[in-house]
């Protein structure tokens, strides 16, 4: 696993959890979530987000009109 740093504070994030799927063609996907040691952080960064997933939503809604 490599080293990645919070967007927002800098600090070195940890592993929050990992898991596999297997693709309906067998291949085995290993996935890692990794958050801000600082849990005030991490709701901060999850906030930002969610803003902007919503934000892509309601795009791709307006484009289909």
């Amino acid at each position: 696993m490599f080293e990645t740093v919070c967007i927002r504070c800098g600090k070195t994030r940890i592993l929050a959890r990992k898991w596999e799927e297997k693709s309906d063609r067998g291949t085995v996907m290993i996935y890692e979530q990794t958050v801000c040691p600082d849990n005030e952080c991490q709701k901060v960064v999850d906030d930002k987000f969610e803003a902007m997933r919503e934000k892509k939503r309601l795009i791709a809604l307006n484009k289909g009109k």
